[in-house]
């Protein structure tokens, strides 16, 4: 039992880390948008969808592959700073195959969501 509440702690986290990483993805794309002369949405908009669309897409990748991975690096003692991070650019790796846009962005989002994870577990360690 204690295991599952620490592995549902670590969910918890992860879902945080990307809702602080969608949140400053769209902080950044509203700002475009604002010195944007030619925008296609206004600051709001493009922030809103930048954030839905942040949210929507690392939430599959984030509980069901980052979150077990960090949570069986937690167990058997090997979350480091190398290690996190690499996980956490592991699925962009993948994507970045497919589609090359795409995969750079999943690639920093990964990393950060890791970074933000490891940042707050670490002290727990």
């Amino acid at each position: 039992m204690k295991m599952l509440k620490k592995f549902l702690n670590i969910e918890i986290t992860v879902l945080f880390a990307l809702l602080i990483c969608a949140f400053s993805v769209a902080i950044f794309s509203a700002a475009q948008a604002s010195y944007s002369p030619s925008s296609m949405f206004s600051p709001v908009e493009s922030g809103r969808m930048v954030f839905l669309s942040t949210l929507l897409i690392g939430l599959l990748p984030a509980l069901a592959f980052g979150a077990p991975i960090y949570f069986a690096l937690i167990h058997y003692r090997k979350a480091n700073w190398a290690t996190v991070l690499l996980a956490g650019s592991l699925p962009g790796l993948l994507i970045l195959f497919f589609s090359p846009e795409l995969g750079l962005i999943c690639l920093f989002a990964g990393v950060v969501i890791a970074a933000i994870t490891h940042s707050i577990w670490r002290s727990q360690i």
